[in-house]
């Protein structure tokens, strides 16, 4: 694993980018605060950190809104990804009931992932946070007796609240999908190339005419969605296969066709453990 390296992740320390950032790079690396999305690219761009690493979508409340757009209009390059498996617990600074809470903090993400249980007490205000750990730390720092976050078990602990109802997501399957990012196109760290993943930009037109060349080299596309940027329309892909030179091959045959089309990176294909 690389050492002494910077990376650019949202929120305060303990948030799940955070966590995430640590379980892909290691701990003993430097982690750069940020308080939005765009302030992580932004941060990458000035070189201020090596990589930053952006949640992109979640297996119970779907993708994060406008990242993906994000990734693409950064002209950054995605040279990672990873799964984590995200935990859910509702905190307080004292040991009250959920039926003393009056406000929860967290992050949106954190509160579509939670709305079975929520739904429950329609009577607690519900204020959106930078990040879960952000609320946790809200709470710590301004001593707020009748308010709850929700957040993970690390964050809690580490800001010394009470837990005031525990796994309380809407199901123990709950992963949220990141992107590493950097200004270069290279792999993140030291990778031998098992399942190689691409992600791709291309114009509507050309669609069927990728799809043809995918399946010639032995490729799948695992994701696809339509995208409007700067009021042109776009097809992005996810595709991957056991061979990276059938990635290359797909990328480049591609990318000759049309000048348009942009390989956003090619990256091993992270795995839900």
């Amino acid at each position: 694993m690389q050492k002494n390296i910077s990376i650019a992740y949202l929120g305060e320390p303990y948030s799940y980018h955070f966590l995430a950032a640590q379980k892909y790079f290691g701990r003993e690396n430097e982690f750069i605060s940020c308080n939005t999305f765009d302030k992580i690219i932004e941060t990458v761009k000035k070189h201020i950190s090596y990589f930053g690493i952006i949640a992109i979508d979640n297996t119970l409340a779907g993708a994060v809104h406008g990242n993906l757009k994000r990734v693409i209009e950064s002209n950054l390059f995605v040279v990672g990804e990873i799964y984590f498996h995200i935990n859910l617990h509702l905190a307080a600074l004292n040991d009250i009931s959920v039926e003393d809470v009056k406000t929860i903090y967290s992050h949106k993400m954190a509160i579509k992932e939670s709305s079975v249980f929520l739904q429950k007490y329609p009577f607690i205000k519900l204020i959106e946070t930078s990040s879960t750990a952000g609320g946790i730390k809200k709470i710590m720092d301004e001593k707020l007796e009748l308010a709850a976050a929700i957040g993970n078990k690390d964050a809690i602990q580490h800001y010394g609240l009470q837990y005031v109802a525990q796994n309380i997501d809407d199901h123990i399957n709950n992963y949220t999908r990141f992107f590493i990012l950097s200004p270069f196109a290279t792999t993140a760290k030291q990778t031998t190339f098992t399942t190689p993943k691409a992600s791709i930009v291309l114009q509507p037109e050309y669609i069927e005419h990728a799809e043809k060349i995918i399946k010639e080299h032995q490729t799948k596309v695992l994701y696809s969605e339509k995208l409007e940027i700067q009021e042109k329309k776009f097809i992005y892909l996810e595709t991957v296969s056991s061979n990276k030179k059938h990635t290359d091959d797909v990328n480049f045959i591609l990318q000759r066709k049309s000048n348009a089309t942009k390989v956003l990176g090619v990256y091993e294909k992270g795995s839900i453990d």
